[in-house]
C-alpha cells in the first residue's frame, strides 16, 4: 500500500480523490506515518479490518479499485468482487492480477508509483476509459462465476 500512497502524492488533483486503505497488519503504522509525513492525512482514510458488509458498503461508494501489489501467480477474490460490482481496476502487470481481471484493469509497471500514478490520472480523467473497464470486469467477473467454472469443470471430467 506504501506504492498507492507514494502514487497519490504525485497526484496534481488530489481534491478529486480519496482513497480508503482497509485491514490490519504489521506495516500499518508506517503507512500512517508516511500517510502523515507526506501530508496526506485529509484524502487517505485508515478504518482498520472490515467486516465484509462494510467492505462492500466501501466497494460500493469507490469509483476505482486499486489492487497495488501482489504476488505475480496469485489472483484475488476481493479483485473478482470489485469488478463484479462494476469497479474499473487498476492492478500490478504482467502476472495473474492482470490475467485474472481481464479486460477490466488498467494494468501498471510493477512497483513502480510513478507508472500507478500515472495510471491513476488517466483513469480519474476519462469517464469513458472507467466506463469501457467497468464494463470488461463485469463481463469478466461473469465468466468466472463458479456456477459456469463447475460445469465447465465437470465437462473437462466427464471421462468415457
Amino acid at each position: 500500500f506504501a506504492l498507492v500512497i507514494q502514487a497519490f502524492n504525485l497526484l496534481k488533483n488530489k481534491d478529486k480523490y480519496q482513497v480508503i486503505i482497509g485491514g490490519t497488519g504489521s506495516d500499518e503504522e508506517r503507512l500512517r506515518q508516511m500517510t502523515k509525513d507526506l501530508k496526506l492525512e485529509k484524502y487517505i482514510y485508515f478504518p482498520g479490518w472490515l467486516e465484509k458488509e462494510k467492505m462492500y458498503e466501501n466497494l460500493g461508494r469507490a469509483s476505482v479499485f486499486i489492487f497495488p501489489k501482489w504476488w505475480a501467480e496469485y489472483g484475488s477474490v476481493v479483485l473478482t468482487e470489485a469488478m463484479s460490482m462494476g469497479l474499473p481496476c487498476i492492478v500490478p502487470a504482467g502476472g495473474a492480477l492482470e490475467w485474472l481481471s481481464g479486460r477490466g484493469s488498467l494494468p501498471f509497471e510493477p512497483d513502480s508509483y510513478k507508472d500507478l500514478a500515472k495510471k491513476i490520472e488517466e483513469l480519474g480523467g476519462s469517464s469513458d476509459l472507467r466506463i469501457k473497464l467497468a464494463l470488461g470486469g463485469l463481463k469478466r467477473a461473469e465468466e468466472l462465476d463458479y456456477k459456469k467454472l463447475v460445469i465447465k469443470l465437470e465437462k473437462a471430467m466427464i471421462f468415457v
